[in-house]
């Protein structure tokens, strides 16, 4: 190999060389920033969670009184947002900020769970106890219905639209039966229990007129606590009506006057005219969007199951 052929080789080797390590560190770079970019997304995911998942305590800026608000949007469930889990915690440190005039609940609720009712109210009536300078006010939007008007009634007043679903104070459990169409398709029940009632609600056993009065028996007991909590809180002012305690609704033009309302307006009239605190503070906590998928999932699979309901 001649001497100008040897250099050739060599300058083109160092080419190479120099190639390959400029490639090498472009590729680390990129590779530096990607899993730089991974960390940053990471922790702005997990700031983002931590943060949605923690109490939203909000301080009126301007240092006056205002009013804590606590919504109730949608179905009461203990998987949902509107769980003793999730508004208790809301309910307490409203009751306790000493900024806060009054606390309003912002109901807009078909009902739900007696149990998840009972709790909220449950607790409702011991902060009311525990803070009796401060008074709870319900204000009723789309619709106070069953399990919603049940909260309602914690409160020492009662607002509402006149377009408001306001009422239907009634219990239903409700279920489907199957035996039928499992004859005509030729399907087979198989079940193994011990206890002469524990195939109760069963939706492919036939109907046992036994077990039947049973459910009927527990309703019955549920709607007569209903009715009594309505009498108790709204003491005086319940007009009762022949079909009052039905299970029907009213719209809340047509309850002021038997007394299930005490007077018209949303929350922004009730918080500037009644309160006299204009300024509305939440104090719900705020859910993640994995959080919503999932109860929304999770409703469907449950719609399809026996439940009790308040509504």
């Amino acid at each position: 190999m001649s001497d100008t052929e040897s250099q050739s080789w060599e300058r083109q080797t160092i080419n190479k060389m120099l190639e390959m390590t400029i490639k090498e560190q472009r590729a680390k770079r990129r590779w530096s920033i990607f899993f730089k970019l991974c960390v940053l997304g990471y922790i702005v995911i997990l700031t983002m969670y931590m943060v949605s998942q923690k109490q939203e305590l909000k301080f009126g800026m301007s240092g006056k009184p205002y009013t804590a608000v606590i919504n109730i949007d949608g179905e009461i469930a203990a998987d949902g947002q509107n769980s003793a889990e999730k508004l208790i915690p809301a309910i307490r440190a409203a009751f306790a900020d000493t900024q806060a005039k009054a606390i309003m609940l912002r109901i807009n609720s078909p009902g739900g769970s007696p149990v998840q009712v009972q709790q909220i109210y449950s607790e409702i009536e011991y902060q009311k106890t525990k803070h009796q300078n401060k008074k709870l006010y319900a204000v009723i939007e789309d619709a106070g219905a069953s399990g919603g008007y049940w909260l309602a009634c914690a409160a020492h007043e009662i607002y509402a639209d006149r377009m408001s679903i306001v009422g239907s104070i009634g219990v239903i459990l409700s279920s489907f039966g199957a035996v039928d169409a499992m004859q005509k398709l030729g399907i087979e029940r198989r079940a193994y229990y011990a206890g002469d009632n524990k195939d109760m609600l069963d939706p492919f056993a036939p109907r046992n007129p036994k077990q039947d009065a049973m459910v009927m028996q527990n309703i019955q007991i549920a709607h007569q606590l209903f009715i009594d909590l309505v009498k108790k809180s709204r003491g005086d002012r319940l007009k009762a009506t022949e079909d009052m305690f039905s299970g029907r609704f009213w719209l809340g033009a047509q309850v002021k006057d038997i007394g299930l309302i005490d007077d018209f307006g949303d929350p922004y009239t009730v918080a500037r005219d009644v309160i006299k605190a204009p300024e509305l503070v939440e104090f719900n906590t705020k859910e993640s969007i994995f959080n919503q998928l999932s109860n929304k999932f999770s409703k469907k699979v449950h719609g399809l199951l026996n439940e009790v309901k308040l509504g």
